[in-house]
């Protein structure tokens, strides 16, 4: 048995990484059915999971600043064009109670766009995968590994126990027990 050593390089044709994406599209997710389209804004993935959720998938081999924007452009024009879409091709039926989705397909995700997608998340659900393009003398192939995106979390208002004794605090302060609990709050 012969020992095969592949490298990690940069992917110089971007087309390979869309075409290795519509040929394994359960890559990304259960059941997903994938489509290229092209629009004003540039050329981007969409399809459908198992819950018929439609989702915009950004396969990039570099990230750059303008990426979520642009996300957020083609997911828009999507959401215009999809009931002409839709009589043209079944890949693109979709639920439309469902919020769409983007998912991202990079090289490398800088943190500061892991911190930034918590607050998004909310109202899109955003997925990241990174890739590594790996080539060896004999073959060449990708490596995908999904990213966590810590959740956002919510600051809980810390409430007033009822038990409290305000009959103290009154005394103490000289306050009434809405001023007390104007402070507590």
């Amino acid at each position: 048995m012969k020992t095969v050593t592949f490298q990690k390089v940069a992917l110089a044709e971007p087309s390979l990484l869309i075409a290795h994406l519509l040929n394994n599209p359960g890559l990304l997710a259960t059941e997903l059915r994938l489509m290229k389209l092209s629009n004003s804004a540039g050329e981007f993935l969409v399809g459908t999971d198992a819950e018929k959720r439609l989702h915009i998938i950004e396969a990039v081999h570099q990230f750059d600043e303008g990426l979520l924007f642009r996300s957020l452009s083609h997911l828009q024009w999507m959401m215009k064009n999809s009931a002409s879409r839709e009589k043209n091709s079944a890949a693109l039926l979709f639920d439309q109670s469902l919020r769409p989705g983007i998912m991202y397909v990079l090289p490398d995700c800088p943190s500061d766009f892991l911190e930034i997608i918590p607050l998004i998340e909310e109202t899109i659900p955003i997925t990241i995968t990174r890739y590594l393009y790996l080539e060896s003398e004999l073959a060449q192939g990708f490596f995908f590994e999904p990213l966590l995106i810590k959740k956002a979390v919510k600051s809980v208002q810390k409430t007033v126990p009822p038990d409290i004794s305000f009959d103290s605090l009154h005394e103490q302060a000289g306050l009434t027990r809405e001023e007390i609990m104007k402070f507590l709050s």
